[in-house]
């Protein structure tokens, strides 16, 4: 619906975007990318809601994700946002190599894989590391993992950190941490009812070889009425 192409210095506010096309493309509802050398910077996105609803009962969206961060793309604010009912609600990926992206009250609701996913390139321009803050953020329902950091997040001394997340009912892991670099940390969440599908998921996973995990409070487990 978007695609932002070295653009900065800009907000998106109390937009919609729904019923993308089923089974058409590979895109997004909001796209943030450079432009060749030039990199985007100074993105903010509040009160918006993307639903990626196809029209056909219940069924979810195998294509089209919810806000897609690839590219040298720095200083991103998302508050306030729901993404729900599409393929990854936000998603960096494996191209992206910027730094400092902040969502808060931003809700990831039964998309077609990860509700949040974070990757990152294996190389930062610049000396970057990649610093990401999710605060008071919402993982529920989805069909593959709530949180997912991976790939070679935390170059050149980056950090995620996870504060006061309601992560449940996900059909795998609550929060799954196997990103090879930088520091983690984790404080307060609320990890219950996940292991939907019974294949021995948990509510926070640490993969092999990941170290510098710190987690604090909160509680992993019971009921999704928690």
């Amino acid at each position: 619906c978007l695609n932002l192409n070295g653009l900065s210095d800009s907000i998106i506010r109390g937009c919609r975007f729904r019923n993308p096309p089923k089974d058409e493309g590979t895109g997004a509802l909001i796209t943030i990318d450079d432009n060749g050398s030039e990199r985007t910077d100074q993105i903010r996105i509040s009160d918006c809601i993307g639903d990626g609803w196809v029209g056909v009962g219940s069924a979810f969206q195998d294509q089209v994700d919810g806000i897609h961060i690839k590219g040298h793309v720095n200083t991103i604010f998302i508050t306030n946002t729901s993404m729900i009912r599409c393929h990854r609600g936000y998603y960096t990926n494996s191209t992206w190599q910027g730094e400092f992206l902040y969502f808060q009250n931003a809700e990831a609701e039964r998309s077609g894989q990860d509700g949040f996913r974070f990757e990152a390139a294996s190389g930062t321009a610049n000396g970057d590391g990649n610093f990401i803050t999710l605060d008071n953020c919402f993982a529920s329902t989805n069909l593959v993992n709530g949180i997912t950091l991976t790939g070679s997040l935390g170059n050149e001394g980056g950090s995620v950190n996870i504060t006061n997340c309601n992560v449940r009912s996900n059909k795998k892991h609550g929060i799954l941490v196997d990103s090879d670099g930088g520091n983690t940390s984790i404080v307060n969440p609320i990890c219950a009812d996940n292991n939907q599908s019974g294949s021995g998921a948990h509510g926070i996973t640490i993969g092999s070889g990941v170290d510098d995990v710190y987690i604090a409070g909160g509680r992993c487990g019971g009921g999704s009425n928690l």
